[in-house]
């Protein structure tokens, strides 16, 4: 058995979710699910995320190169984290063009504490990967640029992810663009 520091929600709760959905994408048949009660409470609720995360799909794409679930959940997991500090980059670069700024505050917003609370929970560090897409998209709108696509496709992927989080996402928004108007 593997042993990892991050294993237990992933041993006791991801992995057999990773399990049930790479099953159920092999089979053809997604939602409803009798081995993992997916939807039955919020527990199984939790389920379902994958099923709008596209780093779920990646990771059952991989899997014939990396085999282990905990190693294919923690390979897509740092790639996550690659992904969200480009993102977060992407984001500082709509406020200012110093490549030295973007690439600290980069580093730094993979290194947060949302992170290192949910890094065993890899749902939520995607939700994490997309919540910069969306502020760069306002910022875009705010400076009359166009931006309303970003804010359309990272608004879609964040609620397909994780609608709880987004609500609550909403209306940090909303004073954010009180705030910077």
């Amino acid at each position: 058995s593997e042993q990892y520091i991050i294993k237990y929600d992933y041993g006791l709760q991801h992995i057999p979710f990773y399990q049930e959905f790479f099953n159920q994408l092999d089979s053809g048949k997604i939602g409803w699910s009798w081995n993992q009660l997916f939807g039955i409470n919020f527990y199984g609720s939790k389920g379902y995320y994958m099923i709008g995360d596209p780093f779920a799909y990646l990771s059952y794409f991989i899997r014939s190169f990396i085999p282990s679930i905990i190693d294919n959940i923690f390979f897509v997991t740092l790639l996550k984290l690659i992904i969200g500090g480009y993102t977060f980059s992407y984001f500082i670069g709509q406020i200012t063009n110093k490549k030295w700024i973007r690439l600290l505050f980069g580093c730094i917003y993979i290194t947060t504490g949302w992170c290192t609370t949910f890094i065993e929970q890899p749902n939520f560090i995607s939700f994490y990967v997309f919540i910069p897409l969306l502020l760069a998209g306002f910022e875009k709108v705010i400076n009359k640029r166009k931006g309303y696509l970003l804010i359309t496709f990272s608004a879609t992927i964040l609620l397909c992810i994780n609608y709880y989080l987004t609500w609550m996402l909403c209306v940090y928004i909303l004073f954010y663009w009180i705030l910077k108007t």
